[in-house]
């Protein structure tokens, strides 16, 4: 076996709160990337998702020591970043063959951190289907990949390489994600719908991506590492749009691009070609308000989109100002009422606890979002992920533990969750004047506030799985109850 790609768990013993009855599980759509481009230069490869699969860690490394691969990649968020410092280690000492490496946001920011703690081989920076061939090519011929653009590595004790991160600029090049290396069957049934879209038994929800990057700087984001915005063709999406219906059951799409309506003319190309093909499927997708026009909208529902998510954020004008949104309370107001005038169902993104925060101008979001005319409204706390402008600002007040503190490191990054809710734990930030309890509570209150609502209330019962109900009100009840 040339390359065996791993998304971890979780948690190590798959230990897991409540939090997931809310959320179903994605195909590995980053690493299904990468197995393509392995794929097509030739390469054999697996891929073990640890979380549909329910995988223990000794499930994990037997399962690799089956195999016998040279490169072993994981990939990892923040939240299970000591997930991946326990199974890189035990990778490399349980294959002392086969090189370790690790990708993702969390892993390039933390490269020394994972390299000097002989948790990987190698760490690959920004968007690897080209540098991870070139290295397994080099590997297998016996050569040092370090010399690679966007890679780091251990040299005579040193971290050495390219920190750099590396991007696709034609994003046509790429294969479409190899779905078929992971049990299909097991994505897209979603326990409870924390989506607008609502399958009957049976349809399945998948998700894919038609472009990279992002046009804004939102300071709590780290989609702005790459600014240089980047689409696939109309032809090459629709593609994979009718791979997905015809060959894996779709019912409905989900796109995850930071800001699909990034390019205007794009969108209306991409509603002609679903049109022209006669798809006949559903899609949502990720507007944002100073993108959308009523002519935009009223296409997108005539080529199939059910409905669009807005990351809304705040309804206090200075605080959008603080995290750069780019626009103002009410400019969101015209962008929902034009997309319910297109007939297309609306959901928000509204996040609590931001730079500036006041008991004030959270009050607002929740007035705001009480407000609209929405479908879905999904409150977070914000946190500061590794990468963003806030978290630099943070880290140089002193605000986290060195990396050299490896422990601490180690426990505040299970923190790192925008749910503290249901974990119990605290906020990793809290704005200055606040408690973490008082934003913790307006979490929870802003939850009961929108979705104890009459209407709110026995729209969402109709989301519900049957066979999930108890679980689901378990989980619910600590958000209503105000309990951890």
């Amino acid at each position: 076996m040339d390359v065996l790609l791993i998304n971890p768990p979780q948690h190590l013993e798959r230990a897991s709160d409540d939090s997931d009855t809310f959320m179903g599980a994605i195909e590995p759509l980053g690493l299904l990337y990468l197995a393509g481009a392995l794929l097509k230069a030739g390469f054999e490869v697996a891929v073990l998702d640890a979380l549909p699969e329910g995988s223990s860690t000794e499930e994990i490394l037997a399962k690799a020591e089956a195999l016998q691969p040279l490169v072993v990649g994981l990939t990892g968020v923040t939240s299970n970043g000591h997930v991946l410092f326990h199974l890189g280690k035990a990778l490399r000492a349980r294959l002392p063959g086969a090189k370790v490496v690790f990708g993702n946001l969390h892993a390039s920011f933390f490269h020394e951190f994972y390299l000097k703690n002989g948790c990987a081989d190698f760490i690959f920076h920004g968007e690897a289907e080209e540098s991870l061939a070139k290295a397994v090519r080099m590997l297998k011929q016996g050569r040092n990949p370090l010399g690679i653009p966007g890679v780091t590595g251990m040299d005579n004790g040193r971290v050495c390489g390219n920190p750099e991160p590396q991007y696709m600029m034609d994003l046509d090049l790429l294969p479409i994600p190899a779905r078929h290396l992971v049990p299909m069957e097991k994505y897209g049934d979603f326990q409870t719908s924390n989506n607008l879209f609502v399958s009957r038994k049976g349809e399945k929800t998948r998700f894919m991506f038609s472009s990279r990057g992002c046009i804004y700087d939102c300071t709590f984001c780290v989609c702005h590492d790459d600014r240089r915005f980047r689409v696939r063709s109309s032809r090459n999406v629709v593609d994979e749009m009718e791979e997905l219906k015809t060959r894996y059951d779709t019912a409905h799409i989900n796109f995850l691009d930071s800001v699909f309506v990034g390019k205007k003319e794009r969108v209306f190309e991409l509603c002609k070609e679903i049109k022209e093909r006669r798809l006949n499927i559903s899609f949502v997708i990720e507007g944002h308000v100073n993108l959308v026009s009523p002519e935009m909208l009223r296409a997108l529902k005539e080529a199939g989109c059910y409905g669009v998510y807005f990351g809304l954020e705040s309804g206090n004008d200075e605080v959008l100002r603080t995290v750069r949104k780019g626009f103002r309370v009410q400019r969101v107001r015209e962008s929902i009422r034009w997309t319910r005038e297109a007939g297309l169902k609306a959901a928000a993104y509204f996040m609590l606890g931001m730079p500036g925060e006041t008991v004030k101008s959270m009050q607002d979001t929740v007035d705001l979002a009480l407000s609209l005319p929405l479908d879905l409204a999904q409150f977070s706390i914000m946190v500061p992920y590794p990468g963003s402008e806030i978290y630099e600002t943070l880290s140089q007040n002193n605000r986290f533990p060195s990396p050299e503190n490896r422990e601490e490191t180690l426990a505040l990054w299970e923190r790192f969750s925008p749910h503290p809710a249901f974990s119990g734990k605290d906020p990793v930030y809290v704005p200055e004047g606040l408690a973490a309890e008082q934003v913790i509570a307006f979490q929870k209150r802003a939850i009961r506030s929108y979705y104890l609502r009459p209407r709110e209330f026995f729209r969402y019962l109709r989301r519900l799985n049957r066979r999930n109900v108890f679980k689901m009100a378990r989980a619910f009840t600590k958000i209503m109850t105000g309990k951890k």
